[in-house]
């Protein structure tokens, strides 16, 4: 029951993301000014022991971490938190007095990371968030619910 819960938050995650996303600014590559490049253009830089796949022990959900992105999800629905944070800023360009996305906190330890993407849209804040702690150098456990202690334990499988 758990994981169909987090497999329909997913996708809930993936179609906001799919409407947010439609549309063009109008202006071409070159025009961009430098302020909205850097309000548009977001990484993430998971710690080395994160990176890699890691799965669930249903093998039904992914954990793919680079050394500058994070993908979360199934092979039916997942969220890329980098390209989603770009896709939906590039929206908000649009028009500022709308919303933004900030990179609210990224920390990493020995042990543990955890990164929270915040999107303020019309004044009200949502949060995309993700908390790892590592078990041994082949399993982590996961949470993405600020407001809840459950977590995902997944192995490494690359």
């Amino acid at each position: 029951m758990r994981a169909r819960g987090k497999i329909m938050y997913l996708l809930f995650l993936c179609m906001a993301c799919m409407v947010s996303s439609c549309g063009d600014d109008g202006k071409e590559d070159w025009e961009t000014e430098e302020e909205e490049i850097s309000q548009s253009r977001f990484s993430l830089s998971p710690p080395e022991w994160l990176i890699g796949t890691w799965q669930d022990g249903t093998g039904l959900i992914t954990l793919q971490c680079t050394e500058n992105n994070i993908i979360y999800g199934t092979d039916m629905a997942s969220i890329d938190f980098v390209r989603y944070a770009e896709e939906t800023s590039k929206f908000y360009e649009q028009d500022p007095s709308i919303g933004k996305v900030v990179l609210r906190d990224e920390f990493k330890g020995d042990s543990w990371y955890r990164a929270v993407l915040t999107f303020i849209q019309m004044g009200v804040e949502s949060e995309i968030f993700v908390k790892v702690e590592k078990v041994s150098s082949t399993e982590i456990e996961v949470s993405t619910e600020d407001y809840s202690s459950l977590t995902t334990k997944f192995t490494k499988i690359r």
